[in-house]
């Protein structure tokens, strides 16, 4: 019921088609196709969907979760049929939290569990008191950083700096700061 009526206020959209349609997609992409290099961010991204959908979803009696239904633009996907991708528990001590317990529960101990469970969909639990000390925005940034740079093995040095340097340097400015910028 909250996914929907926060749907209904455009929010959550991807969480409560999830929820209700058993699917998702994302129909487009800034990515160059002839760039073999780096993967689409579908396939790039798809570990941590799988363990953000075991946390959505509940498994059944037998322990298996229903598969999800993706439709996601990337080169060499024709979209004729989604692709059905199976829910992967994340590594937390104890088991996945209760979707209901994540979402509605008050208090210290929910908020740590909600940080831990959120990291472990990104693999990241091993870093949650490094990542705690960080303003949220910037631990988010770090998070997806360090994803990123497990997953896509072509990322140099260089690619690292250059986003470090945009979350560093370019945080907070305004849009007319920005467009004033010297190469």
């Amino acid at each position: 019921q909250l996914a929907k009526e926060q749907h209904i206020r455009s929010e959550n959209y991807t969480v409560f088609n999830i929820l209700s349609n058993g699917g998702i997609e994302c129909s487009n992409s800034l990515e160059d196709e002839c760039d073999t290099e780096i993967p689409g961010q579908a396939l790039i991204y798809r570990p941590a969907r799988q363990h953000i959908y075991s946390v959505l979803l509940e498994s059944g009696k037998d322990g298996a979760y229903p598969v999800v239904k993706e439709w996601f633009v990337y080169f060499g996907n024709p979209l004729q049929q989604p692709e059905l991708i199976q829910p992967v528990q994340p590594s937390i001590p104890g088991g996945t939290p209760n979707l209901k317990t994540l979402w509605f529960a008050k208090g210290p101990d929910v908020e740590k569990q909600r940080y831990s469970t959120f990291l472990a969909c990104f693999h990241l639990q091993d870093g949650m008191e490094e990542l705690q000390a960080l303003e949220a925005p910037v631990a988010a940034f770090c998070c997806l950083l360090v994803y990123l740079m497990m997953q896509v093995s072509s990322l140099s040095l260089e690619d690292l700096n250059a986003f470090v340097a945009l979350i560093l340097c370019l945080k907070g400015k305004s849009a007319a700061q920005l467009a004033g910028l010297q190469v």
